[in-house]
């Protein structure tokens, strides 16, 4: 059986990135910690895939995040088209964004069998449309609710207005979709948490153009989705990916938050700006505590943090956090970068610790998680010299890393 919506796909809400066109992007888009990846197979679309390139797609998916559902986007598929919509196509969803009515829900079930989740998009027009959840409760396993755009079905970036969804309440999960960025996620859900969604659906939101999506773009909506999936003692972690920046106390100064700059291992003052040095003894966190009133820590603080490394995309931490697996740092640069060889650097943190600490016997790109890891949270940081500088970026951090 696959994993059936009550599963723990995650903390809610669930987040879906949909439109996804090439195995590598999709792979570095689960490992960012998305709990479901799209693929469309509707031929009008500029984001429709070839059949037969929907396999390695959901295989790759798979590979990066054993965790993250494969899901096929279809509109009124025929019965002509039953044999590349099941299971074996490598997705665990079908998601019927078309005119299907509940009848034909049913029969599609019937057909696909027990093995694959059936979701149904409604394209809401109006309040009254919403109405129509229930006729669908008993027969797919969840909703996903799109703004109604004249002949298009979906990815066009309209909103439904929030305040028609005060109040919906439907017999099963639900996925809001429709002009999400990552500045619109926390309005969004604050708006809506006296009843939250079940799930996020993005797409145009996170994209460069239709199909390519923008790394950085998804990484910060996995950051702004943080805080309400989070207990809120994880704030430095969250805004640590918000940055994609390794000078974890850096941000917490900055932003007011309870940390010492002496409570984070592996950080010295360099130049009068805080940078974090992987192996730095604790006489250099005492040098921090000396110094630590004689700079500005808003503007001194604030310019470390900028770290910029010319031609490089993202960080991103594949493979699933568990002890005996393997996790592998991927860096995503610009085709034509000349990046330095970078050295990685790991470490570990408890969810309710301030300290991230060294992990001294981890070096390169790969790490298997250890007995001692299960229940914290890993992060690894790339360290290149570029411009006559040293230069860091960390990865969003994964985990807690779970027992075999």
């Amino acid at each position: 059986m696959t994993v059936r919506p009550d599963s723990p796909l995650g903390h809610k809400p669930w987040l879906k990135v949909c439109g996804l066109r090439t195995p590598e992007q999709a792979s570095a888009v689960a490992a960012l910690g998305v709990d479901a990846i799209g693929v469309i197979a509707v031929e009008a679309s500029p984001r429709w895939l070839a059949p037969e390139a929907r396999p390695a797609l959901f295989a790759a998916v798979h590979q990066a995040s054993s965790r993250c559902l494969g899901v096929l986007v279809v509109a009124d598929p025929s019965d002509a088209e039953l044999p590349v919509l099941g299971p074996a196509g490598g997705h665990q969803v079908l998601q019927l964004h078309g005119q299907e009515t509940p009848e034909r829900c049913l029969q599609l079930r019937n057909a696909l069998g027990p093995d694959l989740l059936l979701w149904k998009a409604l394209r809401i027009r109006q309040p009254e449309d919403l109405q129509r959840a229930v006729d669908y409760g008993s027969v797919v396993d969840g909703l996903l609710l799109d703004a109604w755009v004249p002949d298009q079905l979906g990815g066009t970036g309209h909103r439904i207005p929030i305040a028609w969804l005060n109040g919906f309440e439907p017999p099963l999960p639900w996925w809001l979709a429709g002009g999400l960025t990552p500045e619109r996620v926390a309005p969004a859900l604050e708006a809506l948490q006296a009843q939250p969604p079940s799930g996020l659906d993005v797409s145009s939101g996170v994209e460069q153009a239709p199909g390519d999506k923008d790394l950085a773009k998804v990484q910060q909506l996995v950051a702004a989705l943080a805080p309400f999936r989070q207990d809120l003692s994880s704030k430095l972690q969250v805004m640590a990916a918000q940055r994609s920046a390794p000078l974890l106390v850096a941000l917490a100064l900055a932003s007011g938050l309870a940390v010492q700059a002496q409570d984070l291992v592996g950080c010295r003052l360099v130049g009068a700006s805080l940078q974090c040095i992987p192996g730095v003894t604790e006489s250099a966190q005492q040098q921090i505590s000396t110094f630590r009133d004689q700079i500005s820590a808003d503007l001194e603080l604030e310019g470390a943090i900028q770290q910029q490394i010319n031609g490089l995309q993202s960080l991103v931490i594949a493979g699933e956090a568990i002890q005996g697996g393997l996790l592998q740092a991927t860096i995503q640069a610009d085709a034509d970068a000349a990046l330095a060889t970078p050295q990685y650097h790991w470490y570990r943190r408890s969810p309710d610790a301030t300290t991230w600490l060294l992990i001294e016997s981890a070096q390169g790109t790969s790490y298997v998680p250890a007995p001692v890891d299960v229940g914290q949270n890993l992060m690894v940081v790339a360290v290149v010299k570029q411009d006559g500088q040293v230069k860091r970026i960390a990865s969003v951090p994964v985990g807690p890393v779970l027992a075999p």
